[in-house]
C-alpha cells in the first residue's frame, strides 16, 4: 500500500482569515484534501487582510478555533518549545501553526521576523517532511519558502488567487501555478507568459448556507474598484429609479459596520451601505 501524500501549506498571511478570500479558498481545498487521506500541515503568519489591529490569539478564539499558545523554552531542550513564540490552531480538519509577528496589520517584516517565520519553517520540512509545499502571495518570505523547498528537491506550488502581480519574480521557485478559473490563467499567460493550471474554487456549503432565509438586500462584499464596485453602482442606481422598494447594501471587510457617510450619493436612493 503506497503511503499517503505529505503536503505543507506555508504563507505569511493568515489562513484562518474569513477576510481573505485566498485564504478561505486555500483553507478549504487543504481540508477537503486531508479529508481524503492528505497529511496536511500547515503554517501561516497572523497578518489579516482586514487591516485592523487585534489581539490574534483572542480573535481566533472568539470565531470558534481552539487555540494553544506556544512560548519558546529557556531550556534549549531541542522540542518544539524551544521555537518562537507561536500559536496552534484548530479550524475543523485542519491544525495550523501560526508565527506571531510584529502585528495582525499588513507591514513589511523585518530580519529578526523573518528569521523567526523561517524557524517554523524549517522545523515543519524536518517534522512533517513534505512531498510537496503550497503557498500563496508576494513577499521575501513566501519567496524563501518555495526557494527553501525547491533546494529539497520538494515539489512546490502557487496558489494564485488575484490579478495583483505585475512580473514572475514571486513564481521564480515555483513548479505550479493554480488559479481558480479560465478568466486566470488566460490572464497570467498573456501578462506575465505564466503557464496555469486551473484548479476551481471548492465551496463549503456548510459555510455558506443560510439556515434562516429573510431576503431584504442586493448586498455588495468589499466594495473596491478591483471587484466592480463602478458596476455595482451602476446596477443600485437602475433599482433606486425602478424599484425603489429594493435596498442595496455594500459591506466592508474589518471595522464596524455603519452607514456610509455619502451612501445616498454613491449609490442613488438604492440605500446604505456598511
Amino acid at each position: 500500500m503506497s503511503k499517503p501524500l505529505r503536503m505543507l501549506f506555508a504563507a505569511r498571511s493568515c489562513l484562518l482569515d474569513d477576510s481573505s478570500g485566498a485564504a478561505v479558498a486555500c483553507r478549504t481545498q487543504l481540508a477537503a484534501m486531508k479529508r481524503r487521506g492528505v497529511a496536511v500541515a500547515a503554517l501561516c503568519g497572523g497578518v489579516l487582510d482586514a487591516g485592523v489591529e487585534v489581539d490574534l490569539t483572542r480573535w481566533l478564539a472568539e470565531r470558534g478555533r481552539r487555540v494553544e499558545v506556544v512560548e519558546p523554552s529557556a531550556a534549549g531542550s531541542g522540542s518544539a518549545t524551544d521555537l518562537p513564540k507561536h500559536v496552534r490552531a484548530v479550524d475543523g480538519d485542519l491544525e495550523v501553526t501560526i508565527h506571531l509577528g510584529a502585528g495582525a496589520t499588513p507591514h513589511e517584516p523585518d530580519d529578526a521576523e523573518a528569521a523567526d517565520f523561517m524557524r517554523l519553517y524549517e522545523h515543519l520540512l524536518q517534522t512533517h517532511a513534505p512531498d510537496v509545499v503550497v503557498g500563496h502571495g508576494g513577499g521575501r518570505i513566501n519567496r524563501e519558502v518555495m526557494a527553501r523547498a525547491r533546494a529539497r528537491g520538494i515539489a512546490t506550488v502557487f496558489a494564485l488567487h488575484d490579478l495583483a502581480h505585475h512580473d514572475a519574480g514571486p513564481f521564480a521557485d515555483v513548479d505550479a501555478v493554480v488559479v481558480p478559473s479560465r478568466f486566470a490563467a488566460d490572464f497570467h499567460r498573456e501578462s506575465l507568459g505564466l503557464a496555469c493550471h486551473v484548479l476551481p474554487n471548492l465551496v463549503d456549503a456548510d459555510r455558506v448556507r443560510a439556515e434562516r432565509v429573510d431576503p431584504r438586500y442586493v448586498t455588495f462584499v468589499n466594495p473596491s474598484a478591483q471587484k466592480g464596485v463602478y458596476a455595482f453602482a451602476r446596477i443600485a442606481d437602475e433599482l433606486a429609479r425602478r424599484r425603489p422598494d429594493i435596498r442595496c447594501w455594500s459591506s466592508r471587510r474589518g471595522g464596524p459596520r455603519r452607514p456610509w457617510p455619502r451612501a445616498g450619493r454613491t449609490f442613488g436612493r438604492a440605500g446604505p451601505s456598511t
